[in-house]
């Protein structure tokens, strides 16, 4: 599950385990709610942010950023406060967006 970091929606923060070894952990809106679903549904999950930290643009011929995430099929799900602009809804494989589930 690749989620975009912006906050409030995702914050990373690292800490230190018992090994002295750097760990990243999630949290924010967008983790609470997955985990509820997950709970919900059944299933697991990773966090992991977008690559190359962007929503999504097509650069010549090519989506980069979370759309990029999804027609290359690298994830299936993505959370983020992420309007469907009419450039994305022209995607060629199909994205389904869902309504806002945060009022802006």
């Amino acid at each position: 599950m690749y989620m975009y970091q912006s906050e409030p929606y995702l914050i990373k923060k690292v800490r230190l385990d018992e090994n002295g070894n750097e760990v990243e952990e999630y949290e924010g809106f967008c983790v609470d709610l997955a985990e509820k679903i997950a709970e919900s549904v059944g299933f697991e999950y990773i966090i992991r942010p977008v690559a190359d930290g962007n929503y999504g643009l097509e650069v010549d011929g090519t989506w980069n950023g979370m759309v990029g995430e999804l027609v290359r099929h690298v994830s299936i799900y993505l959370y983020a406060f992420f309007p469907p602009s009419r450039i994305r809804r022209r995607i060629r494989c199909r994205i389904r967006f869902r309504k806002n589930y945060v009022h802006p």
